[in-house]
């Protein structure tokens, strides 16, 4: 898909030198949100994980917040539902023995393609497969070759998202999105020292507490994703969709914890993108 327009640094562009170093070595962050009526929902929080990313991987310099705030604005105002994938990568340098000069700012606009509503209706099928461990956590970094390889592998079997299981038992993520589970009336997942801190999962949090619901953050391993009442994936673009099946057991639909935190969701992230157009 090609997006709908390109921002490097500020300036429309479709190209970055070869000797990028996200380019060359993926020494680079990334963040992927989307748009309400024109309105980018979560944004700050997007913004927040990718300062904290550079500083976990020693960037040396701070987030240029202000330019991928203009950035955002700009690509935005091209549709009402767009997808915004925003990079910042180490800048120039094809020896790992120099530092960059500086770093570099790239934001693109895509059309929003939404799960056909059938996904949401009856929920999605999903496949347990081997996760490789990484030592970079609570950042999203540009090499992503081991979760496009998982992703390839479930789409191989005709299912929508690899869950990723390590070497101990623990099912913890999917390869494109944070897990959660529904056992006996409480909601279950991952702590973020062993996961991507999901900015949806955050909200989704948030949400279950204001309601009443008991959270549990914990590893969930095989035993307890096979007795979980509910299973559910969050992300920015797909929001919260369940998981009807894993592995080929029998389908079920989406259960009523759910239906109710998507919904809450879905009203929480038209409100935040209704603030940011307002700000």
């Amino acid at each position: 898909m090609r997006p709908l327009a390109v921002l490097i640094d500020g300036e429309r562009a479709d190209s970055v030198p070869v000797v990028d170093r996200g380019f060359l070595y993926g020494d680079a962050l990334f963040e992927v949100l989307r748009t309400h009526d024109g309105g980018p929902a979560f944004l700050g929080a997007h913004l927040d994980r990718l300062a904290a990313g550079g500083r976990l991987l020693d960037f040396g310099e701070p987030l240029p917040r202000a330019g991928f705030q203009a950035d955002v604005r700009q690509l935005a105002a091209l549709a009402p539902d767009v997808v915004l994938r925003l990079f910042w990568t180490r800048g120039d340098g094809a020896s790992l023995a120099t530092e960059p000069e500086r770093s570099r700012r790239v934001a693109m606009a895509f059309p929003l393609v939404r799960l056909p509503a059938h996904a949401y209706a009856e929920g999605v099928d999903a496949v347990v497969l081997p996760g490789v461990a990484t030592s970079i956590r609570g950042a999203k970094v540009a090499g992503y070759a081991p979760n496009v390889v998982a992703t390839r592998r479930a789409r191989a079997r005709g299912v929508h998202e690899a869950l990723l299981e390590d070497p101990s038992g623990r099912v913890e993520e999917g390869a494109t999105s944070n897990l959660f589970l529904v056992v006996d009336g409480a909601l279950v997942t991952a702590p973020t020292d062993r996961i991507l801190p999901g900015v949806t999962r955050a909200e989704v949090l948030r949400l279950a507490r204001a309601a009443g619901l008991a959270v549990r953050e914990e590893p969930p391993d095989r035993a307890l994703l096979e007795r979980a009442d509910e299973v559910f994936l969050t992300s920015s673009i797909r929001e919260i969709v369940a998981v009807r099946s894993i592995d080929g057991d029998s389908p079920t639909p989406p259960g009523p914890i759910t239906r109710q935190l998507a919904a809450a969701y879905a009203e929480a992230a038209r409100r935040d993108a209704e603030r940011a157009l307002r700000v």
